[in-house]
C-alpha cells in the first residue's frame, strides 16, 4: 500500500507516468494511418494530389477514403469514385469523354480522369476552385476547346474546367485532369458541345 508523501507515493506516481506515456506512443502509431489526406497541387494530365492517372481505382479509392466518407459506383460508361461531401476531396474515373466523342475512352481498373471541387487544391499560378475564369486563363491559357454546359478543356494539355456563376463572374467549380489526347487528334480552339459527364 502507499503512503501519501513516502516512497511508495513516488513509485506509483512514476509508473502512472510511465503508463500515460506509452498509451499516447500507441494512440500516435494506431491513429498514424487515419491522419486525413492533405490536398496537393493540381497537374495537367498527371493527377489531383496523390490521385494519379494511370493508377489503380482501388487506389484511387484508399487517396479518396483519406478525405472522408466515398462512393464507389459502377456505371454503364465504367466506374468512379467519389467523396460523397461537396467542396471536398477527389472523384476518380476510369473512363473520359473527350471532348465531341459520344462514347468514352476506357481504362478499366486504371484511373483516366481526376476531378476535384475541393478549393485547397491548386495548379501552379494559385488557381483551382473558386477562381474567376479571367484569373485562371491568365494563369494557364486562353485557347480551350468550349465544350457547351460550362465545360472548358485543354485536350492536350489534359485539364477540365467546369464553370459556375459567381459574385465576381464566372467563377471555376471543377477542375478535372485526365490522359492528354495526343495533339495531332484535335487541335484546340474549335466549339462542340457535349452533355456533362463529371459533376
Amino acid at each position: 500500500m502507499a503512503h501519501v508523501g513516502g516512497r511508495g507515493t513516488q513509485t506509483f506516481g512514476h509508473l502512472r507516468v510511465r503508463a500515460f506515456w506509452g498509451a499516447l506512443v500507441l494512440a500516435v502509431l494506431v491513429a498514424g494511418p487515419l491522419v486525413a489526406q492533405t490536398p496537393g497541387e493540381i497537374l495537367p494530365g498527371e493527377g489531383i494530389g496523390a490521385a494519379r492517372i494511370g493508377m489503380a481505382m482501388d487506389e484511387a479509392a484508399r487517396v479518396a477514403q483519406g478525405f472522408g466518407q466515398t462512393r464507389d459506383q459502377a456505371r454503364d460508361v465504367g466506374r468512379e469514385i467519389c467523396n460523397v461531401d461537396d467542396g471536398v476531396g477527389i472523384c476518380a474515373y476510369d473512363y473520359y469523354f473527350y471532348e465531341d466523342e459520344r462514347e468514352p475512352t476506357k481504362t478499366p481498373g486504371l484511373v483516366m480522369a481526376v476531378v476535384t471541387d475541393d478549393p485547397r487544391f491548386r495548379l501552379k499560378g494559385g488557381v483551382g476552385v473558386g477562381s474567376t475564369l479571367l484569373e485562371f486563363l491568365t494563369a494557364y491559357g486562353t485557347n480551350p476547346e468550349w465544350l457547351g454546359g460550362g465545360y472548358l478543356e485543354w485536350t492536350s494539355k489534359g485539364l477540365l474546367v467546369g464553370l459556375r456563376r459567381g459574385s465576381r463572374g464566372a467563377a471555376v467549380a471543377i477542375v478535372g485532369v485526365f490522359k492528354p489526347r495526343p495533339s495531332g487528334v484535335r487541335a484546340e480552339g474549335k466549339t462542340f458541345r457535349r452533355r456533362a459527364a463529371y459533376l
